[in-house]
């Protein structure tokens, strides 16, 4: 029998299965140790402590969500088609790797997800962030409500699709967009424009 190969990503993706199966609040180092097949003293090889590692997860799905929506082109002259793609890629990415989504709600609705790992999510979501900051100034609310907003409703659409909760269609998605793009009418200046391919 071939020897499991451990790395820093096979425990990362561990932790987020056993999360996404058992909750956050059930997870510990000796949980994952035996999911990995390796002693407890040799997780901390690769990480600090149980809340180090809990975040670097956080921030493993958002690397992987930012490298998904650095390939949206964003026309100046119509940021709105841009927020619509972007929207997409998130949301198809997340129903795709559903222990991804189950993980990343449960990390930003627990004790884990302080202002800190907020802060540090400047690096691991970039792209997207950054995008937010530039285009600023098309919104009547500060980049933070709107990010908050639209995160925390896709996560709830998402999580409920790859629960079976939802139906997950392209017409059900485009549908969830058109409710959470009816709300961020309030946000924009220039409400004269429609969301449109």
């Amino acid at each position: 029998m071939r020897k499991k190969t451990i790395s820093r990503d096979s425990i990362i993706d561990a932790t987020i299965l056993i999360v996404a199966l058992d909750g956050i609040e059930n997870v510990t180092m000796r949980k994952i140790s035996s999911e990995c097949g390796i002693s407890v003293g040799s997780m901390f090889n690769y990480f600090e402590n149980k809340e180090n590692l809990l975040v670097e997860s956080l921030y493993h799905i958002d690397n992987q969500i930012n490298d998904e929506m650095v390939a949206v082109k964003i026309d100046d002259n119509n940021v709105r088609k841009g927020i619509r793609e972007l929207w997409y890629r998130y949301f198809n990415f997340l129903i795709a790797h559903p222990d991804y989504v189950k993980y990343y709600r449960a990390i930003r609705h627990s004790a884990y997800f302080t202002e800190e790992v907020v802060a540090g999510q400047d690096k691991s979501l970039s792209f997207f962030l950054s995008f937010i900051k530039r285009y600023s100034n098309e919104f009547k609310e500060d980049a933070q409500t709107f990010w908050v907003y639209v995160v925390e409703i896709t996560l709830s659409f998402a999580v409920r699709v790859v629960d079976g909760h939802l139906p997950g269609t392209d017409a059900d998605i485009e549908r969830y967009f058109h409710l959470i793009a009816y709300g961020m009418e309030g946000v924009f200046r220039n409400i004269d424009t429609e969301w449109k391919d």
